[in-house]
């Protein structure tokens, strides 16, 4: 109230009738209200340390979290940047070369990402009702599809005519069919009983009510998930072969017992993300193209690694004592995706492979630079 009274927090201001909220309180939930500032952010941080010095009790912030409304991107957006810039090494306004996308980055581990949080997607996800119709693959009832993969699908317009226990309607789900749930009313059987007419919305606390049995019990987790998999349908490709890698690839590769910056090295290294000649020439930097170890014409990952006479008497040498033959092969992707095949049950050898092809790249870096 204090804080409020300072102008130190401006709350929320539900119509210009209404008087200022700050907080409001539930049974085991508080919620507070401020800006999307960092001014306004730092005076309720202090507030609730204030809080817990002068009751003894204390915040679980494991179990808490924030909620910006769908008038803040501009807040999302630079939080999004800030943890781009810091992983790319960028400073205040300096500019580096990315060579990976931040859609690509924000992708699960386990698909070909960084797993780096999104929080615009993060933010719709732990909202309250986070437009959870919207979530199961519902758009807008008059944008309701027809043809879904083909097979046809119930055009629900404004619900009149649309019985929604037997008619196919629901994307996602086998044949578009739910089932009628033993706790719903007798009086809901239509999807016009499922709309908000004056918003030409989904009436969403129904929708998942009524449909959670199907879709399971929603977490902010489980609904980040289904988001960032929606916007990430395609699965990540090597830009130089467009050869998909498998799911199980890189699992294996993050469950392998190295140093991360060894495996985020062979990470960029499979979406062929790595700072080479080729791919500086490619996005337009005048470079010389011409390998300064053994001075023949290098453009790819491949040459580095596998063809230049440093590389060749790397790997020779090695506990691996493996000779590169150009016979067959296509890319680092590509031998990369064999060998992790080869020595699946085998992560000592992995380990052995990934830890030469990152002491290749460092002792070429040093020769270079």
């Amino acid at each position: 109230m204090k804080a409020k009274q300072e102008g130190q927090i401006q709350g929320l201001l539900l119509n210009r009738h209404s008087p200022i909220i700050t907080n409001a309180v539930f049974a085991d939930d508080t919620l507070l209200f401020g800006r999307a500032s960092r001014h306004e952010a730092s005076k309720l941080k202090e507030i609730i340390s204030s809080y817990t010095e002068a009751t003894g009790q204390r915040v679980n912030f494991l179990k808490s979290s924030i909620y910006f409304s769908k008038k803040t991107p501009v807040v999302l957006r630079q939080l999004n940047s800030l943890v781009f810039n810091f992983w790319w090494g960028r400073k205040d306004k300096e500019k580096k070369l990315q060579l990976i996308s931040w859609k690509d980055a924000t992708n699960r581990k386990d698909k070909g990402g960084m797993g780096f949080k999104d929080f615009k997607l993060f933010n719709l996800a732990s909202s309250p009702f986070l437009q959870k119709a919207k979530l199961l693959g519902l758009e807008k009832p008059s944008e309701r599809k027809k043809y879904v993969e083909g097979r046809h699908q119930h055009n629900v317009g404004d619900g009149r005519d649309t019985l929604i226990w037997y008619d196919p309607w629901v994307p996602h789900v086998q044949d578009f069919k739910v089932q009628r749930p033993s706790h719903c009313p007798l009086d809901i059987n239509h999807g016009f009983d499922l709309i908000d007419h004056d918003n030409l919305q989904w009436k969403n606390e129904l929708v998942v009510h009524y449909l959670k049995k199907r879709f399971g019990a929603y977490s902010v987790r489980s609904g980040y998930r289904f988001l960032l998999d929606k916007a990430n349908q395609s699965i990540i490709h090597s830009p130089s072969n467009s050869l998909s890698i498998p799911q199980h690839i890189w699992k294996k590769l993050w469950n392998l017992p190295l140093q991360p910056k060894i495996k985020v090295f062979v990470w960029k290294a499979l979406l062929n993300a790595l700072p080479v000649k080729g791919n500086l020439a490619h996005r337009g930097i005048p470079i010389n193209s011409t390998c300064p170890i053994c001075n023949e014409e290098t453009k790819s990952i491949e040459h580095i690694m596998f063809w230049c006479s440093h590389a060749r008497a790397t790997w020779f040498s090695s506990c691996c004592n493996y000779k590169p033959d150009a016979i067959g092969f296509n890319s680092f992707t590509q031998w990369w995706i064999a060998i992790t095949q080869a020595f699946s049950i085998d992560d000592d050898s992995l380990c052995l492979i990934a830890i030469v092809c990152w002491i290749i790249r460092k002792q070429r870096n040093m020769a270079v630079f």
